[in-house]
C-alpha cells in the first residue's frame, strides 16, 4: 500500500503540531517497513530513514502547488492520504484520506483565540475539510464528542488516537544547574504553558493567593511560558503575587531545562478550561511530579486517577487541592505511584500502530 503524508514541517518542528508529525513519522518508520510512505515536505529532514520512506518536495509554485500535489498523489497511485495538522492542503481528495484533529478550541471555547489566519482557516475550512476527509483521527474522546457535535456528518467516521509526550532533549539540563540558574526554592508548584486566557493561569493564581501565607511563601508558584493575547489583567496579577513573593514568572526556558524543571516541582497544576489533549500533565507524571488539573474536556482522559481534578470555575476546590499536594507527602507519593503507571499508556509506538491501522481501513476500502 502507497500512504502519503503531509510532512511539511517536519524538517523544522518548531510548533507543537509540528512536533507531533514528526514524531509520528520517527514511530511510523519503526513500526513499518512494509508499506511504502510518500512524505510531502517543504525542504528534506537531515535524519535518515527507511527505505520505504521516500520524500517529496513539493515545487515552488504559490497558489498551484496544491493542484500539482493532487495530481501527484494520482500519479504515483497513492492508496491514501494523510493530513496530520487538521488541514486539508488539497480542495479535492483524488485519494481517500484521513484528518487529524488536534482540538476545535477555534470553535467551541471563547477563550481560544489564535491568530487570525488561523481561526479563519478553521471556522471556513474545518467544515469543508471534515466533508471531504474519508475519515478522521481525534486526540482524545473529548475532541472526538466536540467534532461529532459541530459536524454530525462525521459520526461514524471518527477514530480516537491518542498522542504521547515528547522524548527527552538529548541533553536534559542537571537538576543542580537548574537550582543555580534559576534561584530555585526547595519547594515550588509549577505551570508549563503559554499563559493566555483558555489556560485559565488568572484562575491558578488567585487558588494560589488563598492559600496560608507561610505555605505559598515556602512553596511559591513559578510559571513557565511565554505571555499569549489578552494578558493585560494577567500581568497585574502576576505583579501582585511578584510583589508578595509567592510567584515567580520564568517566561520561556530552553527545551533542555524542562525536564528537570517538572522533576524539581512538589507539585504541577494545570487548571485548564479546554485541551484536545493535554502534554503538560503528562510530562508531568513522566518526570514523577504529582498533578492537579481541571476536570473538563480531554484532560481526567490523559491523567485517569493517577491526579486531583477539580472544576477550573470553584477557586476554593483548587486551592484544596493545591493545599493538599503541598502539605501530605502520602498522597504526593500515591499520586507519583500511580503516574508512573498511567504515562505507560501513552507511546508512539501505540500512536503509530492505531494510526496505521486507520489508513489501511480506509486505504483498502478503495
Amino acid at each position: 500500500m502507497v500512504i502519503a503524508i503531509d510532512a511539511r514541517e517536519i524538517a523544522d518542528p518548531r510548533s507543537g503540531k509540528a512536533r507531533y508529525v514528526a514524531e509520528l513519522v520517527r514511530a511510523l518508520a519503526a513500526v513499518d517497513r512494509t508499506n511504502q510512505y510518500l512524505l510531502y515536505v517543504w525542504a528534506r529532514p537531515r535524519e535518515s530513514y527507511p527505505t520505504n520512506f521516500t520524500f517529496v518536495v513539493l515545487p515552488k509554485l504559490p497558489g498551484l502547488r496544491f493542484l500539482w500535489l493532487a495530481f501527484d498523489l494520482v500519479r504515483r497511485r497513492t492508496d491514501v492520504f494523510l493530513s496530520p495538522t487538521g488541514y486539508h492542503p488539497i480542495l479535492f481528495s483524488p485519494v481517500p484520506s484521513v484528518l487529524v484533529l488536534h482540538d476545535l478550541a477555534v470553535l467551541v471555547e471563547p477563550r481560544a483565540r489564535p491568530a487570525l489566519k488561523t481561526a479563519i482557516m478553521e471556522r471556513l475550512g474545518l467544515p469543508l475539510a471534515t466533508r471531504r476527509a474519508s475519515h478522521l483521527i481525534a486526540m482524545s474522546d473529548s475532541t472526538k464528542r466536540d467534532v461529532e457535535r459541530l459536524f454530525p456528518h462525521t459520526t461514524g467516521k471518527v477514530t480516537v488516537v491518542h498522542e504521547a509526550a515528547f522524548p527527552l532533549p538529548p541533553q536534559p539540563t542537571s537538576e543542580s544547574t537548574l537550582v543555580k540558574k534559576y534561584g530555585l526554592p526547595t519547594s515550588f508548584t509549577l505551570f508549563v504553558s503559554t499563559l493566555e486566557p483558555r489556560k485559565n493561569v488568572d484562575g491558578l493564581i488567585r487558588a494560589y493567593r488563598q492559600l496560608p501565607p507561610a505555605l505559598r511563601s515556602q512553596s511559591p508558584l513559578l510559571l513557565v511560558g511565554r505571555r499569549g493575547w489578552n494578558t493585560e489583567a494577567l500581568a497585574k496579577a502576576i505583579a501582585v503575587g511578584t510583589a508578595g513573593g509567592w510567584l515567580r514568572e520564568l517566561g520561556s526556558v530552553p527545551t533542555e531545562d524542562l525536564p528537570g524543571l517538572y522533576a524539581l516541582a512538589t507539585a504541577f497544576a494545570y487548571p485548564s478550561w479546554y485541551e484536545g489533549f493535554g502534554l503538560p500533565p503528562l510530562e508531568a507524571m513522566i518526570a514523577g511530579t504529582p498533578v492537579v488539573t481541571a476536570n473538563t474536556s480531554s484532560l481526567p482522559e490523559v491523567v485517569g486517577e493517577a491526579a486531583l481534578t477539580v472544576d477550573p470555575a470553584d477557586t476554593r476546590a483548587l486551592t484544596e487541592a493545591l493545599k493538599r499536594l503541598l502539605t501530605d507527602p502520602k498522597l504526593r507519593a500515591r499520586l507519583v505511584a500511580a503516574g508512573s503507571k498511567r504515562v505507560q499508556q501513552f507511546s508512539w509506538e501505540k500512536a503509530a500502530r492505531e494510526t496505521l491501522a486507520v489508513l489501511k481501513q480506509v486505504g483498502q476500502r478503495s
